[in-house]
């Protein structure tokens, strides 16, 4: 069964941000998503995931002592 789709709304939620941050995340490419209807964004909560592991390696790699 496909991922439901997620409004920027919902991605906020998930990751704890502001409705305008999750919606430049989504526009960046930073999550990777799609547009429906030419603008409104949508992604799956399985990008939503791997954006969080992507940020959580990259936050350990930074700060490794």
């Amino acid at each position: 069964m496909p991922d439901q789709c997620l409004s920027p709304k919902e991605v906020a939620t998930l990751l704890g941000v502001s409705e305008r941050t999750a919606t430049r995340l989504l526009c960046s490419g930073a999550v990777e998503a799609f547009k429906v209807r030419g603008k409104l964004w949508r992604t799956t909560a399985a990008k939503v995931a791997a954006y969080q592991q992507r940020e959580f390696a990259r936050y350990r790699i930074g700060n490794a002592a």
